[in-house]
């Protein structure tokens, strides 16, 4: 006869089955970004100049890390 899991056993494995959901969404939402990106629109060129503009998230990284330092 088969052994009742406790109830902590099954939250236990609960736990890395939600987890496990969660890796594999987030892999499935970038594969299907990265094959949407596949689609665009390509041109023949050079680019003269680039420029980036730096974000809040950006700002507050390099707030961090200057504080680790």
């Amino acid at each position: 006869m088969a052994q009742m899991s406790s109830r902590g056993t099954q939250l236990f494995c609960s736990l890395f089955i939600v987890i496990g959901l969660v890796v594999v969404g987030v892999g499935v939402w970038i594969l299907t970004k990265s094959l949407r990106a596949e689609q665009w629109p390509v041109t023949d060129g050079l680019i003269p100049s680039a420029a980036t503009k730096q974000t809040c998230c950006d700002y507050a990284f390099e707030l961090l890390s200057n504080q680790v330092s």
